[in-house]
C-alpha cells in the first residue's frame, strides 16, 4: 500500500465536506417538490400544495394574509435552496477535477453512479451496504492509503441487503433495485437468479441478504 500525500489528504477532506453539504441540501430540497398555488372551490380560493403530476396534494386553508405569507415564504425558501444546491454542485465539479488530477478518483464510474442513485433513494446505509472488493475503496480513504491495483480488480458489485425490510429487489416490471440499476445503465437486465443483474459490458450486481 502507498500512503496519501498531505495534498491528497487535504483535497479529499475538503471534497468530503462539500459533498456532505450538498447531500444535506439535496435532501432538504425534497421538501420543496411540487407546487404551491391557489385553487378555487365553491367560490373560494384555497392554497393547495401539490406534490405530484396527478393532482395529489393537500389544502393549506382558505386564502388569507396567513396563507399568502405561507406561499411567499415557501417560494423564497425554495429559491434559496435551489441557489445553494447549484453553488455546491459547481464546487463539487471543481473538486472532482482536482481529485482526478491527484488520482483520488479510484472508484469505477459505474459503481459511483449506482451509489449516488442508492443515496438519493435513501437506501444506502439503511437497507443496502456495499461489501466485497468495492468496499475496499472506503477502507483506503479511512486509512489514507492506496492499495495495490490488483487487489481492487473486479467486474462486479456485491450489495448486502437487510432482509428485515420490505424492500423489493429485482422484479419483472423494472421496479425495485433493477429500476435503479437501469437509471445508471439502461442495459442492466436480471439474469437467471433473482438476485443478480448484468449490463452489456458484463458488469454484475449481486444482491445477498443479511
Amino acid at each position: 500500500m502507498k500512503e496519501l500525500s498531505l495534498e491528497q489528504r487535504r483535497v479529499f477532506i475538503n471534497t468530503v465536506q462539500i459533498y456532505k453539504s450538498y447531500r444535506e441540501t439535496y435532501q432538504h430540497s425534497l421538501h420543496y417538490k411540487g407546487s404551491m398555488r391557489w385553487k378555487t372551490s365553491n367560490g373560494k380560493e384555497y392554497l393547495f400544495h401539490g406534490n405530484g403530476g396527478k393532482g395529489y396534494g393537500k389544502s393549506l386553508g382558505v386564502r388569507s394574509s396567513k396563507t399568502e405569507a405561507i406561499q411567499e415564504e415557501w417560494r423564497k425558501a425554495k429559491q434559496r435552496n435551489k441557489e445553494r444546491l447549484e453553488s455546491l454542485k459547481a464546487e463539487l465539479s471543481f473538486s472532482a477535477k482536482y481529485c482526478k488530477l491527484l488520482n483520488l478518483n479510484r472508484v469505477p464510474n459505474i459503481v459511483t453512479s449506482l451509489l449516488r442513485l442508492f443515496e438519493k433513494q435513501r437506501l444506502l446505509g439503511n437497507n443496502l451496504m456495499v461489501v466485497g472488493t468495492n468496499a475496499l475503496y472506503a477502507y483506503e480513504m479511512l486509512a489514507g492509503v492506496h492499495l495495490q491495483s490488483d487487489m481492487l480488480a473486479t467486474n462486479d458489485m456485491d450489495i448486502l441487503w437487510d432482509a428485515r425490510t420490505q424492500l423489493k429487489l429485482v422484479t419483472d416490471n423494472n421496479q425495485g433495485i433493477l429500476g435503479i440499476l437501469k437509471k445508471a445503465d439502461y442495459s442492466f437486465e436480471r439474469l437467471n437468479s433473482r438476485y443478480r443483474a448484468s449490463n452489456n459490458k458484463g458488469f454484475l450486481v449481486d444482491l445477498c441478504n443479511s
